[in-house]
């Protein structure tokens, strides 16, 4: 081959090797530049899940990058706070704020691919927390299944269509990889005042999903029309992810914009009931004659108290107080409490982080959240939620005017870790023969039979008991192994074991698992017989014969404790009336009187012998 030709095939050569290179080259430098630039720009910001302590912060970009938040509180920068579901790149970003002080005003900055943004679509990128209230949502939750996106990659939101409310998002961003996701419905705060938004059947509630590919999907509707009593999406809602248009328009403003915290209200002033004033007594005239008559007036008018009383106390009673409270329902973001009392009453429990700063109230998911109204109840049940997952909680009870906090040191219950969201299977009892005052719940734990799946027993399950049908709805996917590590692997050889909680001791039911989640299953309660306790009056010393009109001179005791020792004491009435102690009594008087007559008797005998020797 002559040497120009040769020349002119490695030009060729090097052209053919070196314009691919130039070309990848250039491109992966728009791209870098792409993604430091308009590509990495946070858009559609979403303030999601306010609470007085916590906040979620979700927002898209159109780049595959790395995003974290930078709070700032009083001006000063605090550590960034990435994402909760992942460290790597992504279109959808979702971060998580806690330990915020409540009814405070934050800023932030979003760092997105090492620039960092103050500001987005135009507006400030600020935030308050909700001030503390005086009582907590009702519990509820909505759950469902998105189809057609990829659960690391999706945000989910949901809210009132009327823009009222701030919206939820699933805590923690989670969605499975299936696109199971289950946000906290009830915890829906109003964007005006912060307050609880009521949530009924015919309440319009609207849920979104967004992509990193640009995809969307929408419900709405009534909760009745969108859920079924479970709180579980209607197979006949169609929530799946497509060419649906722009969603971000439907949320309500107030998610995306500053939001001025409130102005704390002045503490209220302590009622303090007047103090009447006695009437005054008649003058006494000292120039009218003194009748020097007896004359006798009622001093105090004396009532009659029976020596002792043989009412006995109700076994429906038997079962209440402290030794009832239980906690049940554990999971990553809280729990519920739950106990009998033996009257109606209201009842509610303190909370918080620490044993010695109980700042949080919870109530009883009966009664009204915005209102604080309470109503009084025999079985208590406080469901506590939002809670940050692996993290200690104290709590105290209290219930009508008494206070249980475990001898002083208080309850406390631990969150679990954040786990996949299983598989929703439910199974319905119904009981046939309620208590009269129709107040039940259930607490169940599965236990493993045939050595398959998870072994061991499973942590307690709950639900309470409809007052007119008699039944209620176990969530059997909600079962947990005992460390909540993992939800527990069921079979059908396995059994449900079923507590039934009410005034008075139910013995457990024990059911195979077979069939169960189809059919659920009718039981019949059959109380644990109880020796009745009987309950005995004492009078204190009889130094008013037995009439009394002071509470303090009655003493009530039982066979369970109390104040005295048992129905087997003789009541006192300042005379010694035991049959023993006479006896003792007797016996002395004898020993006393016989030696008496022996030391007379040897008297005499000196003195007769002494009188025969003069």
């Amino acid at each position: 081959m002559p040497q120009h030709q040769r020349r002119q095939n490695i030009i060729l050569a090097i052209l053919l090797i070196g314009l691919p290179l130039l070309v990848f080259a250039a491109y992966q430098v728009v791209k870098i530049v792409s993604r430091a630039g308009v590509g990495s720009e946070p858009k559609n910001v979403v303030i999601s899940n306010i609470s007085n302590n916590m906040i979620s912060i979700s927002w898209t970009t159109d780049a595959n990058t790395i995003g974290s938040i930078t709070p700032i509180e009083g001006g000063a920068k605090k550590a960034k706070v990435i994402d909760s579901r992942s460290a790597g790149r992504s279109y959808t970003h979702y971060v998580e704020l806690d330990d915020l002080e409540a009814n405070t005003k934050y800023s932030f900055l979003i760092n997105s691919e090492g620039k960092e943004y103050s500001t987005s679509d135009g507006k400030n990128l600020e935030f308050s927390t909700a001030p503390i209230t005086g009582g907590t949502s009702t519990p509820g939750s909505i759950t469902g299944r998105l189809k057609g996106g990829r659960g690391e990659d999706v945000l989910i939101y949901a809210f009132l269509t009327d823009k009222s409310t701030f919206p939820l998002s699933p805590l923690g961003g989670t969605v499975s990889r299936t696109g199971g996701w289950i946000i906290s419905i009830n915890d829906s705060r109003k964007i005006t005042d912060y307050s609880y938004a009521e949530i009924k059947d015919s309440t319009n509630i609207t849920v979104i999903a967004v992509d990193g590919r640009g995809k969307t999907a929408k419900i709405q509707g009534t909760y009745v029309e969108l859920f079924d009593s479970n709180g579980e999406l209607k197979p006949t809602q169609d929530f799946t992810l497509g060419d649906n248009g722009d969603v971000y328009s439907l949320l309500p403003s107030g998610s995306t914009q500053a939001v001025v915290p409130l102005e704390p209200r002045p503490p209220e002033e302590p009622y303090v009931p007047p103090v009447p004033t006695p009437d005054p007594l008649p003058p006494i005239d000292d120039d009218q004659p003194v009748d020097s008559s007896r004359v006798y007036r009622i001093v105090h008018q004396l009532s009659w108290v029976e020596l002792t009383d043989t009412s006995s106390s109700s076994v429906e009673d038997s079962f209440s107080g402290a030794k009832t409270i239980r906690v049940v329902d554990v999971t990553d973001s809280g729990f519920k409490v739950v106990w009998v009392s033996s009257e109606k009453e209201q009842g509610y429990i303190n909370y918080g982080t620490s044993p010695t700063n109980l700042n949080l109230k919870g109530l009883d998911g009966r009664d009204s959240p915005i209102s604080g109204e309470m109503e009084k109840y025999h079985i208590h049940s406080i469901e506590i939620d939002r809670l940050q997952k692996e993290t200690k909680y104290y709590f105290e009870v209290i219930s009508g005017s008494n206070t249980y906090d475990n001898n002083g040191s208080k309850y406390q219950q631990s969150t679990l870790p954040l786990i996949e969201i299983p598989q929703y299977k439910t199974t319905s009892i119904a009981v046939e023969n309620m208590p009269d005052h129709r107040e039940l719940a259930m607490i169940a734990h599965i236990e493993d039979k045939d050595s398959v799946g998870t072994s061991g027993r499973s942590r307690d399950i709950f639900c309470m008991t409809d007052t007119t049908k008699g039944q209620c709805d176990l969530v059997l996917g909600n079962s947990r192994v005992e460390d909540g590590s993992a939800f527990y692997e069921y079979t059908d050889e396995d059994i449900l074991v079923i507590e039934p909680y009410t005034t008075f001791e139910v013995e457990k039911l024990s059911l195979p698992l077979v069939g169960l989640e189809d059919a659920g299953k009718e039981v019949s309660l059959k109380k644990i017989k109880t020796e009745t306790p009987v309950n005995t009056t004492r009078i204190s010393a009889l130094s008013n014969y037995g009439l009394t009109n002071s509470p303090n001179e009655v003493i009530t005791t039982n066979t369970e404790g109390g104040s005295g020792t048992g129905t087997s004491e003789i009541p006192k009435t300042g005379i010694v009336d035991s049959f023993v102690t006479i006896l003792i009594i007797a016996l002395i008087l004898v020993v006393f009187g016989v030696l008496l007559y022996i030391l007379t008797r040897r008297k005499d005998n000196v003195r007769g012998k002494m009188t025969t020797g003069l």
